[in-house]
């Protein structure tokens, strides 16, 4: 007590001393906060500085995401269109549902080849007629048909087996009561009562179903028939898409009649039709459709002989036994 009155000078100035210290502490502990009024903790800025200024990416702009949408546009074609007739090819003759002889037409240059089946069209052995061109076959028996054809000169020629195609003989006296097309000029049919040109556009193929009634089907769809052995031709009707013709083989069937081959919308293949003389049916329902997928025009054949009839079309064969109504 004695020190403290001699040094009440001295206690005072620590006392006040220590007061400072305390002071300066507190406020030395207390948080850091941002000079905003609503005392809001402060979040430092970024120290990569380079990564602040970096701008965001651009957007693509609308002629670029145009460019990126696919540009084709429609072609206003419909894929339902039936493909432009073109001259068939091919030929195709039946005398049963096993026998069947079938030709590829080829011309003055380069020969046609025939062939014989005997299974339904599981299997073909080639004959050799002896001809350039090959314009008409058919089979009378199972064992008997006729070729027409061109020979060396590409002048017509007739020649007839009696085996299958085995052995053949030039028979050309048959000539003149036969229908068939000028080995050299296809659009050119020859029948009974002389030559005839019934199309305006090119023959697609033509079909000969007795001495005097026979039709021809025309790249324009149109069908052109004759009753006076080809003296006289007219219109009796359309067959759009139209690909193939042949007659009713079967002398005894109640009804002489065609079978109609096209290609249209509404069956993935052939479409086939058995039409009257008089061209009825060519633009009715078809008869029945044979699901064989895509078929180029030109490489279709048909035959009909009683209720039994043949397609061939691309690379397949099929038989129907029911006039065509199945496959």
């Amino acid at each position: 007590m004695r020190w403290l009155k001699d040094n009440r000078l001295a206690a005072i100035g620590l006392a006040a001393l220590f007061v400072v210290t305390a002071v300066l502490v507190g406020f030395a502990l207390r948080p850091v906060q941002a000079p905003a009024s609503d005392g809001t903790p402060f979040t430092p800025p970024p120290t990569n500085s380079s990564t602040a200024e970096e701008s965001p990416s651009e957007e693509p702009s609308p002629s670029e995401m145009a460019s990126e949408e696919p540009t084709q546009e429609p072609t206003g074609e419909s894929t339902d269109e039936p493909p432009e007739p073109v001259p068939t090819t091919r030929l195709l003759t039946a005398a049963s549902a096993d026998r069947a002889w079938r030709a590829s037409a080829g011309n003055c240059e380069d020969p046609g080849t025939l062939e014989v089946t005997a299974d339904g069209g599981q299997s073909w052995d080639a004959v050799d007629p002896g001809l350039g061109p090959i314009v008409r076959v058919k089979a009378l028996d199972e064992d008997t048909m006729f070729a027409i054809g061109g020979d060396a000169e590409c002048s017509p020629n007739f020649q007839i087996s009696a085996s299958a195609g085995a052995e053949w003989q030039e028979l050309n006296e048959e000539l003149g009561g036969s229908w068939y097309t000028e080995p050299a000029d296809r659009n050119t049919i020859v029948g009974p009562a002389g030559e005839a040109v019934p199309c305006e556009a090119d023959m697609v193929d033509f079909a000969g179903l007795s001495n005097t009634v026979a039709m021809v089907l025309c790249t324009d769809s149109d069908l052109q028939a004759t009753t006076d052995s080809g003296a006289s031709w007219g219109s009796v009707g359309s067959a759009e898409g139209g690909v193939a013709i042949a007659p009713q083989l079967d002398p005894d069937s109640e009804v002489q009649s065609y079978v109609l081959a096209s290609l249209e919308a509404g069956c993935d293949g052939v479409a086939v039709r058995v039409i009257g003389t008089s061209g009825g049916g060519a633009g009715g329902t078809p008869t029945g459709c044979a699901e064989v997928g895509h078929v180029e025009a030109g490489n279709v054949a048909v035959a009909l002989n009683g209720e039994m009839a043949w397609l061939w079309a691309g690379d397949e064969v099929l038989v129907s036994t029911d006039g065509g109504a199945s496959w």
